[in-house]
């Protein structure tokens, strides 16, 4: 943020991290396209050692381009050696009516779409070559799992409603059946952190305590699945501005002394609060800089790395120190060692 004058006109944080505020929307019922696409995530396995995808808003392409993307780069991994690549989805039982056309082996109560079928019976003799000898990605993301977790760990529910509410048992029965008889229920990724979705600590009522990562992280490693533990969750992030009035306006000012105008400062101290309390948490700080470099050094309940919290008014520099070195990377804190 630099100095503005006029009518102020506040971007959402996600822009610095590049992410467009529109989904880019490309025809992918067009062949060519799902062959050039696939290639290039070919090419990032092969040369970035990649073992694996998760993909975003996956029930919003065709489901042929599914099948062909899941088949295609599991084979092209499997030929380089990589027999357990994994390629999983985001979708939702709730928000994703053709999730089963996405999923796994591909079945369900429904007419199979001619071109879907067609793809899976050209895709079928390469499939038979995979571990997981089926089209759909392996797993989806288990929401109705999470979201209890965090409603929980946000003291928004008791403990026992994660096991004694009887709507959320049965919501994650039927994602479980579901997942056990068209995909693979080991292949689910357990993150009670996530880049959709506000830091799970701005969403407490005290942001400055760890006790809730800890819970998630001892969850995230025990439960079925495959772990998974969003940036910055090691180290405390809380995707917090400020503590409170007090620190917000020491924060304003630190901004001005740096040349961003008053207007600009408030009007983004504005839109990073605590989503539980205020609920004026802008999506683009759900993500933050854990990097020295980085201009968005937001909040975190370890002090070692709180210290270091600042909004700067420049982009991403690549200087010293090695990140190895870095004073964020906070590798003595509870969270991390557990």
């Amino acid at each position: 943020p630099g100095s503005v004058s006029g009518q102020l006109q506040v971007e959402e944080a996600r822009l610095l991290w590049a992410d467009s505020p529109d989904a880019k929307h490309f025809n992918t019922l067009d062949t060519a396209f799902q062959e050039v696409y696939t290639d290039m995530l070919k090419y990032w396995i092969a040369f970035a050692d990649v073992d694996g995808f998760r993909v975003q808003g996956a029930s919003t392409v065709s489901a042929d381009f599914t099948a062909y993307l899941s088949t295609q780069t599991r084979v092209y991994a499997s030929s380089l050696g990589k027999d357990a690549f994994l390629i999983v989805g985001d979708l939702t039982q709730d928000s994703s009516p053709f999730m089963a056309q996405h999923l796994g082996r591909v079945i369900g109560d429904y007419a199979m779409p001619r071109r879907l079928q067609g793809a899976l019976d050209e895709l079928c003799p390469a499939t038979r070559s995979l571990d997981m000898p089926f089209f759909g990605y392996a797993a989806s993301y288990p929401a109705q799992e999470v979201f209890p977790m965090r409603a929980a760990l946000a003291d928004q529910s008791s403990a026992g409603d994660f096991y004694d509410r009887s709507d959320w048992a049965e919501e994650v029965a039927r994602f479980r059946e579901v997942m056990t008889e068209q995909a693979d229920l080991q292949s689910v990724w357990t993150s009670v952190e996530s880049g959709n979705m506000p830091r799970l600590l701005s969403t407490t009522v005290a942001p400055n305590e760890i006790w809730p990562l800890l819970v998630a992280v001892g969850w995230t490693f025990s439960w079925y699945g495959i772990p998974e533990v969003f940036n910055g969750m090691e180290i405390g992030l809380n995707g917090m501005c400020y503590k409170d009035e007090a620190d917000k306006a020491k924060v304003v000012e630190a901004m001005v002394a740096k040349n961003t105008s008053q207007e600009a400062a408030e009007a983004i101290l504005n839109a990073c609060g605590n989503s539980r309390t205020s609920g004026s948490s802008n999506s683009g700080f759900w993500r933050q800089d854990m990097f020295i470099g980085g201009p968005m050094r937001l909040g975190s309940a370890i002090p070692s790395v709180q210290a270091w919290a600042g909004i700067r008014p420049a982009l991403m520099e690549a200087n010293d120190p090695h990140w190895c070195e870095d004073p964020l990377l906070d590798r003595e804190n509870e969270v991390y060692k557990l």
